[in-house]
């Protein structure tokens, strides 16, 4: 999320310069809705906060995959 928020924070202070290699960015995303909620302004901590229940899921579901502890 931090650099979410970094990319975000670049977005917001000098829109015209930042230039975005689209597939690049949202395949490390995983989604388009990263770079699409931050061109249109929306909010990313909102955005963040719904990943939670997946999130919760995944370390769940991955415990039984862990070697260490």
């Amino acid at each position: 999320v931090t650099g979410i928020h970094i990319v975000n924070t670049i977005h917001q202070l000098y829109p015209d310069s930042l230039q975005w290699y689209v597939r690049h960015f949202d395949r490390l995303c995983g989604t388009d809705k990263v770079r699409k909620t931050i061109e249109s302004g929306g909010d990313v901590e909102k955005m963040a906060e719904a990943w939670q229940d997946e999130l919760q899921a995944f370390m769940a579901k991955r415990e039984k995959y862990l070697l260490y502890d």
